[in-house]
């Protein structure tokens, strides 16, 4: 026995599938996105950042205030729309079988859910060519530690070859000590202290010998243990050999998300609508608005075999 395709059971299949994308949407536990990016609200096309390349430390006050004439860059993040889409044929309603179909949508929400994760992802298998906001790529061996003076000395936050990362820990120690040492423009230590290791899921084991295991390889006390927690990205296996170190500690995190509109679904399931009337399809869209781009370069590494 099939179903009628009356407006009100038009609108049941509606309902249905809201009610399939949205508990989906609403389960995704804690996106990943948010440990490595700041995440700043957009009420236009394009926000405007300027970052500051350094935050100016307690003085002892001895005569008048230094006001210190913070030097920024220019760094523009254009929101860009985004899109998912499902049909379902008539046929598929008439026949009593679109209940396949259900679990499509709970998936579009799901993904919409996880889209954030996807565009930070991005950024992180990209970093090595585009731009932040002292014109360099974000992964860089030449950053300007004074991106306002041409002949500033410079400093590497990418090791495009030697650091693979070994149950040993030395390479990660290594990286780490060089993130810790990295100075401003006043010649004193940022104050980077790097809390999370990012790897794909080829180098979980070896990231979590070194920094969760109470013994090393050898059977002694590791040293290492507690200096980092572990995120393992699923999408970075794309190249299984990378690893990256972040300080996520502070107000401005290594990334942004930035938020022009979040997911939303929409049906077209009205018996008037032209793909019902015309094309005999019922179409469940999701689409929203946003970015996703790169915030301090210092404050995260990237490094590889």
């Amino acid at each position: 026995m099939g179903i009628d395709l009356t407006s009100s059971n038009l609108r049941s299949i509606q309902r249905g599938f809201r009610s399939d994308f949205e508990s989906a949407f609403a389960k995704v536990v804690a996106p990943w996105y948010a440990q490595l990016a700041t995440e700043v609200p957009s009420s236009a096309s394009e926000n405007v950042y300027a970052w500051m390349n350094q935050i100016p430390k307690m003085r002892e006050w001895v005569g008048a205030r230094v006001l210190n004439d913070l030097a920024t860059s220019e760094y523009t993040l254009k929101n860009k729309p985004y899109e998912s889409s499902l049909k379902v044929p008539m046929d598929a309603i008439e026949d009593d079988t679109f209940g396949v179909y259900r679990p499509i949508a709970q998936e579009m929400g799901r993904q919409a859910a996880r889209w954030p994760d996807d565009l930070i992802a991005d950024c992180l298998l990209n970093g090595t060519t585009r731009l932040c906001y002292d014109g360099q790529a974000f992964f860089s061996t030449s950053h300007p530690i004074d991106p306002a003076d041409p002949a500033s000395a410079v400093y590497s936050n990418y090791y495009s070859s030697g650091k693979a990362l070994q149950t040993d820990g030395v390479n990660f120690t290594a990286v780490r000590a060089a993130m810790i040492a990295i100075k401003g423009a006043d010649g004193r230590p940022l104050g980077i202290m790097p809390n999370l290791l990012v790897v794909p899921p080829s180098l979980e084991i070896i990231a979590k010998t070194i920094v969760s295991a109470t013994l090393t390889t050898n059977g002694g006390t590791n040293v290492l243990q507690s200096l980092a927690s572990v995120l393992v990205i699923p999408e970075l296996e794309a190249n299984p050999t990378e690893w990256y170190l972040l300080d996520t500690t502070r107000g401005i995190k290594p990334f942004v998300f930035q938020l022009r509109r979040a997911p939303r679904f929409t049906p077209r399931t009205n018996v008037n609508d032209d793909n019902v009337a015309h094309l005999r399809e019922l179409h469940f869209l999701a689409d929203a608005r946003g970015a996703a781009g790169y915030a301090l370069p210092f404050l995260a590494v990237k490094a590889k075999a």
